[in-house]
């Protein structure tokens, strides 16, 4: 059962769903089950997302580095232009690059 702001798994593959409001409203959560999504690559889809607020852009930067520092790749897929803009707004811009 998927709580409030947990990540919503794509069936077709290991993308979660970027929901910028879910994640805002439960961050420990959001963290804790990206930490534990085991040795896959970490891929977010951003196309359905409106603007991303600082909180969670703070999110994405550490479930970067989490995946990153476990050797798996992390990248955001088809960002919204919302998704894109408030990224660039506040100097994360490099989240929209793929990570190795």
């Amino acid at each position: 059962m998927l709580l409030k702001g947990d990540p919503v798994p794509d069936p077709a593959s290991d993308r979660l769903s970027l929901d910028p409001d879910g994640w805002s409203d439960a961050p420990q959560v959001i963290l804790e089950r990206l930490r534990r999504r085991g040795g896959t690559d970490l891929v977010i889809d951003a196309a359905g997302a409106g603007p991303i607020p600082a909180q969670v852009a703070q999110i994405l930067l550490a479930a970067r580095a989490s995946a990153l520092s476990q050797g798996r790749a992390f990248r955001i897929e088809d960002p919204s232009e919302a998704a894109r803009q408030s990224l660039d707004a506040i100097g994360l811009g490099l989240l929209l690059e793929p990570a190795p």
